[in-house]
């Protein structure tokens, strides 16, 4: 059946997604549940606007989340609470060209996350 939607069906779609997010670091694949969060992060809040042309960006220009050391980051998400809840979204890290990558810290160090948002043009 139909795998191309409207910007009108996308933003209906992404209107269903709660205001605040909360986002999380991932060591591996988090798959639909949400699982390898980095172990010892917390979950930043972000609040995001209405849903435009397929996509809801975030108020927040960036979230700063401090990554302990001895730790790999390699996909980021979105929770609809701090701890537990549910598993909203998630995309792997980019390197310059475009490519998955995984980022080690051999220290604790703050990773800032830009432009956080929801994007169903990319599917």
């Amino acid at each position: 059946m139909a795998n191309n939607y409207t910007d009108y069906s996308k933003n209906l779609m992404l209107g269903q997604i709660p205001t605040q997010l909360y986002v999380s670091l991932h060591s591996a694949d988090p798959t639909d549940v949400g699982s390898n969060q980095v172990a010892g992060t917390m979950r930043p809040a972000i609040n995001l606007n209405a849903a435009t042309a397929g996509e809801r960006q975030a108020q927040e220009a960036f979230v700063d989340i401090t990554v302990p050391a001895g730790s790999d980051v390699a996909f980021i998400g979105l929770f609809d609470a701090a701890s537990a809840g549910n598993f909203v979204a998630y995309a792997p890290i980019l390197d310059e060209s475009g490519q998955p990558t995984v980022i080690s810290f051999s220290q604790e160090l703050p990773f800032r996350v830009t432009d956080p948002s929801i994007d169903l043009n990319n599917e």
